[in-house]
Formats: structure tokens, sequence, C-alpha cells
């Protein structure tokens, strides 16, 4: 059977679900609507005493308001029981029925396949950045009791920037940048920035969400029709004109605001065949006012009091709720743990996110940064959670994949390592045979035609030795640049080399999603690019050492010395002692030696073609770096198993460390930034 996989965000207002099926190339989460709209109230019918569910989501609502007073009595119509989920026990029953009832549902009309033991069917659960451990032990518990047992959690930033990226709608260039993602939705406000596709931090409110805008206007109703609150409880229709209706009303309202409407705002409001009363919102100003010196009910206040950050909010009695936001959203920044021009975009997602006012602040805010707005901000968290952990899925199997192969991976790379290593030795032999050859040959030239001492030859070929100490450096870093581009492009080319073979890596597993081409890139670009920047530095450093020691050591000097300088010190040296032997000298050459004069005619005599002189006396010194050289290429081989150990120590530490789909579970982050 195929697996699905369900994207589930679970809302104060709405709830969104997407399926995205196995093998799927494109994984892209694909909304299931069991409503007109893509959204399913979170709205639920009961029976408090024997928790029988009547109907759920807009049926709920529906069913309600046909209900006579008398049919009502016994009934609840549950709703903000979300935000205080774990919390709070009334509230938690009720989380449970509702989501009970919905997959009940999926269920039965075969939208979904039935849980069995092969867990063919597994939910992605998005939450809140700032929600409790009791809220995700209580969805964990219910899912689990479901048949849906280990359910993986992810923070809903996360879902949104997944399939704003999956959709094209955000480049690779934001990701490696840095991106803010501001989900204000009904029940909370969270904020997440992410660069290089990673959570680097996460924090907001699980208080501050669209919910209080619902109470400021039903207050404000209250306030323009004294009395009504009295009819409304003695009739029980107070919950439904209180959270439900005012929630549709406060999305009219921010729906105006977005077409720059200035006419005052009314509406009459109705339950059915009977009118309650009339509502105003006279002028735009003087709805921020309201804002501005919020007040929360006093019901609303009982239903949030269970949440540890709710008395830290509303300790003064009153809140200015838009400087209250302003400050979450900044939170970050003034703490200094982001600074703003790390944001190269801002991505606003979440229901309320729509108003006028909050898009307002976060434009005054980041002034010069581009911000994103997602055309469907209700419904984006669930279609890019269920793609979104396809591809950590696809991770998980590539690092299983990558650990079985790396006796081959470690057996190629040390090859090719091997290789370029005697190719840079190689150059490095040439290089500097070529350079001592051009600065000694004209000295030694002088010496055979005018004669003179070897005290003499000695100071002449000293004289520029710094000069060319400088430019065999620079030969030197050439060579070891060089190495290590050749050591990254080696490396790259393997692993791609591994995906290419690989190529049906997860078609042939059917509980896998394979990636589209375009994420394909994006971890093959990471892989190499992240993972083994390391392993190739480490690399580059060994060959550095070997490199420097073949440049640094002479025949005469040993391996005591390192570094051209320190070679070309013993330059003269050499060269006086190997045209001494030609003249029979053997040892030392002694100070009273070196002030013996020849002349022209005598090493004339003993070296009657200057060219075949030239080249005896530079052979003898090619002879004894090349086998310097020699002797550093077994060296090598000798320590060839070390390296190869070397090599799976650093890959296999940072394929363990790297996330392929750039993806963070909860459990990974709260590790890693202390929420």
């Amino acid at each position: 059977m195929a697996r699905e996989l369900i994207g589930l965000d679970f809302g104060t207002t709405n709830t969104h679900l997407s399926l995205t099926a196995a093998g799927e190339k494109n994984p892209i989460g694909r909304d299931i609507r069991i409503f007109p709209q893509n959204a399913i109230q979170s709205v639920l019918l009961y029976t408090p005493q024997e928790s029988r569910v009547i109907a759920f989501g807009q049926t709920a609502q529906e069913e309600w308001v046909t209900l006579s007073r008398s049919e009502r009595r016994g009934l609840k119509l549950a709703v903000n029981f979300k935000p205080i989920t774990g919390v709070d026990p009334v509230a938690t029953k009720e989380s449970d029925l509702f989501l009970n009832a919905l997959f009940r549902y999926l269920r039965d009309q075969n939208i979904l396949s039935s849980a069995s033991a092969d867990n063919s069917t597994q939910v992605v659960i998005g939450i809140p950045s700032e929600a409790e451990r009791s809220y995700r032990e209580a969805l964990s518990t219910i899912f689990t009791k479901m048949g849906y047992p280990d359910s993986p959690f992810f923070y809903e930033p996360w879902g949104a920037l997944f399939y704003h990226y999956s959709t094209k709608q955000i480049d690779k260039e934001h990701l490696f940048r840095g991106i803010l993602v501001v989900d204000f939705g009904g029940g909370t406000l969270d904020c997440s920035y992410l660069k290089d596709f990673r959570v680097r931090q996460v924090w907001g409110s699980n208080v501050l969400g669209g919910q209080l805008l619902d109470d400021c206007l039903y207050q404000l109703f209250l306030k323009q029709n004294p009395g009504v609150e009295k009819v409304f409880r003695d009739e029980a229709v107070e919950r439904y004109i209180r959270f439900i209706l005012f929630r549709e009303i406060k999305e009219k309202y921010s729906n105006r605001l977005s077409q720059n409407l200035t006419i005052p705002f009314r509406e009459t409001i109705w339950v059915g065949k009977d009118n309650y009363g009339n509502f105003e919102i006279p002028d735009y100003p003087g709805f921020l006012d309201r804002l501005r010196e919020y007040n929360i009910s006093e019901d609303l206040a009982t239903s949030l009091t269970a949440l540890p950050r709710f008395r830290e909010t509303f300790s003064d009695g009153s809140l200015d709720l838009l400087k209250a936001l302003r400050e979450t959203v900044l939170k970050a920044f003034r703490a200094q743990k982001i600074p703003k021009d790390a944001v190269s975009l801002v991505l606003l997602t979440g229901g309320s996110s729509r108003w006028k006012f909050f898009r307002d602040m976060i434009g005054e805010e980041f002034p010069n940064t581009k911000i994103l707005s997602s055309e469907d901000p209700e419904a984006t968290i669930s279609r890019g959670l269920g793609s979104g952990y396809s591809l950590v899925l696809f991770e998980k199997q590539v690092k299983i994949e990558i650990h079985e192969s790396m006796e081959e991976i470690t057996d190629r790379l040390a090859a090719v390592y091997e290789t370029i290593l005697h190719q840079s030795m190689d150059r490095s032999l040439q290089v500097m045979d070529g350079l001592l050859r051009s600065h000694a040959e004209p000295k030694i030239s002088h010496f055979l035609e005018r004669g003179g001492t070897f005290g003499d030859l000695e100071k002449d070929l000293n004289v520029g030795l710094s000069e060319l100490g400088e430019t065999l450096a620079l030969a030197e870093k050439e060579i070891h640049a060089r190495a290590v581009k050749q050591i990254e492009e080696a490396t790259q080319k393997e692993f791609y080399r591994w995906f290419d073979t690989r190529e049906n890596l997860l078609s042939e597993r059917a509980a896998f999603l394979l990636p589209d081409p375009l994420m394909m890139g994006l971890i093959e670009k990471r892989l190499t690019d992240r993972v083994f920047s390391t392993l190739t530095t480490v690399v580059s450093v060994s060959f550095g050492t070997i490199l420097t020691s073949v440049l640094g050591i002479s025949g005469v000097a040993g391996a005591a010395l390192s570094g051209p300088a320190g070679w070309l010190g013993f330059f003269a040296v050499g060269v006086i002692l190997t045209i001494a032997s030609f003249l029979g000298f053997k040892g030392k050459i002694t100070e009273g030696m070196k002030k013996i004069g020849y002349s022209p005619w005598a090493l004339k005599l003993l070296f009657p073609s200057k060219k075949k002189a030239l080249d005896r006396i530079f052979l003898k010194q090619t002879k004894e770096l090349n086998r310097r050289v020699q002797k550093e290429k077994l060296q090598f081989v000798m320590e060839k198993q070390m390296l190869r150990k070397q090599i799976r120590s650093y890959t296999e530490r940072h394929i363990d460390r790297i996330s392929f789909a750039d993806i963070t579970s909860i459990q990974e982050t709260e590790a890693n930034h202390d929420l």
C-alpha cells in the first residue's frame, strides 16, 4: 500500500489538512477538502455528559443555528479549545473529540486509508513555536490512540516556508541569506528565523492571536447594545455569537480594509431569524485606538489563564495590542540574537497576517526588505508539512545509503586524492627545477667562463636568493591551491556520481518520496559544499604539509630543513659540492678550499662543453630532489590507510550532522536552541 503523509495544521479558528502520496517526484501537499472551502472550522457540537459528537466543522455551526432553545440544552458548541489543549482538561477532551471525528469521517469517506499495522499513513503535525510540552504530549496521545503512533512534530513556520519554496515563490538565495517567517494565526503569533534552510531562532506568543481581535470587536458590540449580553445567555447563543459570528465579522472588516474602503463598517447580528442588534466600526483610526487600549473580557481571560504566558502578557490589566505584537516580532532582534540586515525576506502567513495594521507594522520595521504574503495564508502550512516531511524521509534514507557505501566511497576518494598528490609533487619538482636552473645557470656559466674561487661562486649564487625564495613560496601556494581545488572538485564529482548511480534510490521504496530536480540539486549542492568543506580542508592541509616538505628539502640539507627559504640557503653549497666532486674533491669544502682560484683555461679543460657541464651539475641536484619526492610518495603509500580512516571519519561525522532536507525536527531544534 502506498504511503500517505497527512500534513495537519490544527488551528484555533480553522484546521487544514493536506495529503502527500508516496512516489511523487514533486512532493507538494494537496488540500483535503470536505466542505466547500479548504478550511475545516475548529468547531465541535457534542454532549458534554456523554462525550458524544453530534457534528464538527461547518456542519456543527450550521446545526447549532437550526436548533431551538430547548434542543440546545444538554449540548455544547465547543470553540477555541485548541490553544489551551494540554493545560485544560475540558479543552483537551474537546480536541480529542474533534480530531477523532474529523479523521473518522475522512476514513469513512475513503479519503484516507484506514490506520493499519503497516503504518501506511502518517500524520505530520505542525505546532506553534511557543507551544507547551503538555500540548505536544496531548496531541501525541490523541493520535497514538487513533492509530497513528510516533507522529512527527514540526514548527508551523517550516511548513509555510517549505510550501513557498517548493512552489518556487522563494529562491535559494533567500534561503541561504536569511528569512523571517511570521505566522499570525487565530491563537498564536509565531516567528522563526531561518538561514541556510535551518531554524536558527524561534520565538513568539501563545496568547497574542486573532482571537483577541474577535474579543475586542465583541466588546464594542456589547457597548453599542446595552443589555444584549443577558439575552445571549438566556437564549444560549452567546458562544456562537462571540466566537463564530464575530470571527466572521472580523474577517469581513479585515478584507474591507485591504480594499481601502473608508465608509463606516456596519453589520446586523442575526442568528437564524432572530435579530440581536447592530454593530458599527465608524472609522479605522478609532479601531486602532481600541486595540491600543484593549482590555480582555472576563470570559476569554478565564479560558486563557491556564497558559503560562497569560499573566505575563496581561500583567497590567489593559494591553496596547499593537505595541505587544510589534515587540513580539522584534524580540529576537532587540535581544541582539539576529541583526535586522540578516533578513533578506519576510514571509507573512496565518489568517491574521492579512490585517492592514499588521502588514503596515512589518513594512515599517523592515523598510528595505522584501515582504512576501501568502496568497492563501491559512492553508500553506498544512501543504508544506506533508511534503516537507517527505524530504526528511528522503534525508534519512540517503544517510543510510551513504553509510552503507562508505567503503566504496573511501576507496575511490583515497585513490583520487593520491593521484592529485602525485601530480602536485611532480609539478613541484618541475617548478623548482626550472626556477633554480634559471637562477643559477647564468652565474655558473660566468664562473666557468671567467674563473674564480668557490667563495666567489657561492657569493654570486646567494645574490637574489631572497627574491627567489618569494617566487618559490608563491609557486608553492599556487600548487597547494590547485591541489585543494582538485580535491574539492573530485569530492563533488564522487558524490554526484554516487547520486547518479542511485537515481532510483527511493522509487524502489514506496515508503519514501523522491524530491523534484530542483530540490535534488539543492541536496547535492549542500552535500558537497557544506558537508565536505571540512573534509577537503583537512585533506588539503595534509597535502600542504607534504608539498612543503618536498619543496623544502634538498639533497644537502636533509629532512631537517623545511620551506623554500631553507632549501635555498643550502643550494649554493650543493652546487659547489657538485662542481668540486667533478674536480676530484671528496667530502666537505673547507674555507681554505673556497679561496683556491681556478683559471678560465683550467675550467675549460675540465669542462670543454659548458652545456654538458651545466646539465651534469643540475642533473645531480634534480636526481636528489626527485629521490626526496619518491620517498614522500612512498611515505604517502605507507600512510594511505591512515588517510582512509581520516576520510571515513570526517565523512561519517558530517553525514550525521547535515540535514539534506534542511528541515529540523522539534526535538533537534529544542536541543540546539534552548527553546
